[in-house]
């Protein structure tokens, strides 16, 4: 999220009240909610509905999902989270996750372009 002009200048200035600074930076951070909900980018940033195959190659391997947590030292409830297309993975974590279900990351997190 980047701050409109505006709020900066509040935030700088001394005299702003410690109320109307709180009121301008929630509106900024609903709008910019609410332009990201509207344009998508919300569910990407969240991992929302994507496709992940990370749980059809951990069962190819047998593999547990706390099995699989605590090797990467996550929890349970990150691996599930991302199985379900909840939480997207940052790129280290979703590497490792590639090495331990030996599987290439473009076939566990397949891009947006080849979903379908």
């Amino acid at each position: 999220m980047v701050l409109p002009a505006a709020v900066l200048v509040l935030v700088a200035s001394p005299t702003t009240s410690p109320v109307l600074l709180v009121a301008a930076v929630l509106v900024t951070v609903l709008v910019d909610e609410g332009f990201r909900r509207s344009s998508g980018r919300l569910a990407m940033e969240r991992g929302g509905g994507g496709d992940c195959r990370l749980a059809e190659h951990r069962m190819r391997l047998r593999l547990e999902e706390d099995e699989l947590a605590e090797r990467l030292g996550v929890s349970t409830r990150t691996i599930r989270a991302i199985e379900a297309g909840r939480h997207r993975p940052p790129v280290d974590l979703a590497v490792a996750l590639a090495r331990e279900v030996e599987a290439p990351v473009e076939r566990l997190f397949p891009p947006p372009a080849t979903r379908g």
